[in-house]
Formats: C-alpha cells, structure tokens, sequence
C-alpha cells in the first residue's frame, strides 16, 4: 500500500483490464496499482491525454467493472510501453459497488500481511 499525492491511498493490484476508444481502438492491459478513484496501467498502444475510454475491469473472473474513465497522465517507459494514470469518472450498472467490494479485499489482505503497518 502506498500513499500517492494524486487521489489518496493506492494499493498494488493486477486486474486484467480492457480499454477502448472508438479512434484508438480496444486493447487489454493490466492494472498496476488501485486506488478508489482510479488506476494505473501500462499498454503498448498510444492513447490521448484528457480523453475518455470505455472500461472493463475483470475482478477475479468473478465480476466485471464497467466504467467511463479519462487519462489523466501519461509516461513513456524504457520498455517500449506507455503507463497510463487513468481516473474512473462514472460507473455502470453496479460497478461502483464491485469496485469497493475488490478494495476491500486487497485492504484486508493488506492488514494480514502487515498488521502492525495497517495498525498505524
């Protein structure tokens, strides 16, 4: 878990996440970290700063994120690979409750690998 300046406490998470653009086209990503209003991931394909993407998030094979979100930052990385700060702007369906739940997952495996860190 850690603590980012951007939008509060991220933690560590590898969804399995499609992201789509109608120009851009629709590829699959993984998450790299979490956090309640948003994510980060790294793709190969190039995508537009501030634009809207259509999002799924698989969450354990169990249930999908849909969601709206924008990307917010953009890094170059030395493998070839663009990471990508992308902030969940609305949900559909019951994908906010999906969403919190898989939070509330990771922090409470969070707390019984490190029960004094979480205690603080």
């Amino acid at each position: 878990m850690s603590q980012d300046v951007r939008k509060g406490t991220r933690f560590t998470a590898c969804f399995p996440v499609q992201i789509g653009h109608p120009t851009y086209g629709y590829v699959m990503a993984k998450t790299l970290d979490v956090s309640t209003t948003g994510f980060l991931c790294s793709i190969a394909s190039r995508y537009p700063t501030g634009g809207e993407i259509e999002i799924a998030i698989d969450i354990d094979g169990d249930a999908t994120v849909r969601c709206v979100g924008m990307i917010m930052r953009e890094r170059f990385s030395s493998n070839h690979r663009f990471t990508y700060g992308v902030r969940i702007i609305r949900f559909k369906d019951n994908g906010r409750t999906v969403w919190g739940e898989a939070l509330l997952q990771i922090l409470r495996k969070e707390r019984l690998r490190d029960p004094v860190s979480s205690a603080n």
